[in-house]
């Protein structure tokens, strides 16, 4: 179906699980739809735009979105209104500004990172497993030491650790769920497929998991935590908490350096430049810096036909792609539901 000009038209800024989850569910034939998101078997066309959006005007009801890729036509930045918006951009790494981390560090926000990760985890264990490698030469490549500079992390242990920490095949910082999440996966794949496949190097890989507070998991609930630190325990997966990572000593504390092959950085999220200039516009309503505030039905506070769902937003549930999941399936019903009143009103 082509664009209906009698339709209202919705613009999903965003690709993630909220998005896709929204316009997986939502019947474009009550609305035109434009988005990032590669849609296919919808019954109106959804144009696919991608850019990266750099302004909102709630007030005129208009993104500013522009093409920065490598490669560029003659036109490469356009406005698009809407009727309604879906914000769903997500989050960015929190990094705290220590140096070094964007340099040196795998993120688990996009899918490049994924590509990286998986390039750096496999190149290094065929490497290993090359005919008549030494066993320095293994253990080096197993540990997937960078040679040319952050190969060591420094902690700053704030308490309740002694001074031995073992080399680690892959360090992981942040206590989270997507931090828990990853170095089980990766447990998993070293039990399941690595030790058919390279049994005499399984065993050689470690894992290490590092988090600020004194628990992981910190937003969930007390249950969790004590469960997943012993099965962590039972499944050989080292935990550091209490351990703040640094890149400088301190002579508040004793410093360890832990050196690493892979650095997975899973510490939290930051809000987007986008994000943060939407909410300066509404300075009265958004008023929390770790997200969009929105009522009980995703609405934005502040400004009229505007919802946001994700990671962008700041509300009691957890930060995790089943939530997103969820929030992109509800508001695709109500806006159907909302679709089916005006047409009722008419």
């Amino acid at each position: 179906m082509p664009f209906d000009k009698y339709k209202k038209s919705v613009v999903i800024l965003g690709s993630g699980w909220a998005a896709t989850s929204m316009l997986k569910n939502m019947d474009t034939e009550d609305y035109n739809v434009s988005t990032r998101y590669v849609a296919r078997h919808k019954a109106r066309r959804v144009p696919i735009y991608e850019a990266e959006a750099l302004k909102v005007d709630p007030h005129s009801k208009q993104v500013t979105i522009a093409d920065l890729s490598d490669i560029k036509g003659d036109v490469n930045n356009m406005t698009i209104p809407y009727d309604i918006l879906v914000y769903a951009v997500g989050a960015e790494a929190q990094t705290f500004g220590i140096p070094g981390v964007k340099e040196h560090s795998c993120f688990l926000k996009e899918l490049p990172d994924a590509e990286k990760l998986r390039e750096r985890v496999m190149g290094c264990i065929e490497s290993a497993a090359f005919p008549d490698q030494s066993e320095a030469e293994v253990d080096r490549l197993m540990h997937m030491t960078d040679p040319a500079g952050g190969s060591e992390l420094h902690h700053f242990l704030k308490g309740g650790h002694g001074s031995h920490l073992q080399c680690a095949f892959l360090v992981v910082v942040g206590g989270g769920p997507t931090g828990v999440e990853y170095s089980s996966e990766l447990h998993d794949f070293i039990k399941d497929d690595l030790r058919s496949w390279y049994p005499e190097l399984a065993d050689k890989l470690k894992i290490t998991l590092v988090e600020a507070l004194p628990n992981v998991l910190p937003t969930f609930s007390r249950e969790l935590i004590p469960y997943t630190e012993s099965t962590f325990k039972e499944q050989n997966i080292e935990v550091l908490t209490k351990t703040m990572t640094v890149v400088a000593k301190n002579d508040k504390g004793q410093v360890e350096e832990l050196p690493y092959g892979l650095l997975v950085w899973a510490a939290g999220n930051v809000t987007r430049p986008i994000k943060r200039d939407l909410m300066a516009q509404l300075p009265q309503h958004q008023t929390n810096r770790r997200g969009l505030l929105v009522d009980d039905y995703l609405r934005m506070l502040g400004v009229n036909d505007v919802y946001a769902i994700g990671d962008c937003t700041a509300t009691s549930y957890a930060l995790t792609a089943q939530v997103a999941t969820q929030e992109g399936r509800y508001l695709a019903r109500l806006l159907g539901q909302l679709a089916k009143k005006e047409a009722l009103e008419k």
